[in-house]
C-alpha cells in the first residue's frame, strides 16, 4: 500500500466526499496531496527513513468547516501524521471557502506505506 491508499483508506467522514489532488465539484468536500519528500535520517549513503508533508483541503460555500477540519485533524494524528499548520480563506474568484490543514509524517520501507 502506498501512502496515497493509506491516507484514502483512513481519511472517511460522512456525507463528506474525499479526492485526490482534485479541486472538487460538490461541497464540502475534501481533497489531499503530497508534497516536500524528503530523508529525515540517512546511514550508509542512502535515507533510511524520509519525511512528508501532506495537505488537506476543506472546501465549503459557507465557511462551516469547523467540525469536519477536527474530523480531519484526529483521523491524522490517529494514523501517525503530526499537524503542522492550518491556514485558510474565502476565494472571491469561486465563492468557496478553502481551509488548508498541513501534516507531516515520517516512515521507513518497513512501515505499511513506505516506499524508501
Amino acid at each position: 500500500m502506498d501512502l496515497k491508499q493509506f491516507v484514502y483508506g483512513f481519511l472517511k467522514i460522512p456525507g463528506v466526499p474525499v479526492t485526490y489532488a482534485v479541486r472538487p465539484k460538490t461541497f464540502p468536500c475534501v481533497s489531499y496531496h503530497f508534497f516536500g519528500e524528503r530523508p529525515a535520517l540517512r546511514g550508509d549513503g542512502d535515507e533510511r527513513r524520509v519525511e512528508c508533508s501532506c495537505q488537506t483541503d476543506i472546501f465549503t460555500t459557507d465557511g462551516n468547516d469547523r467540525d469536519i477540519a477536527r474530523t480531519v485533524k484526529k483521523l491524522m494524528r490517529e494514523n501517525g501524521f503530526i499537524w503542522s499548520r492550518s491556514d485558510g480563506d474565502a476565494e472571491k474568484d469561486t465563492g468557496l471557502y478553502h481551509h488548508i490543514m498541513v501534516f507531516t509524517i515520517e516512515y521507513g520501507k518497513d512501515d505499511r506505506y513506505g516506499r524508501v
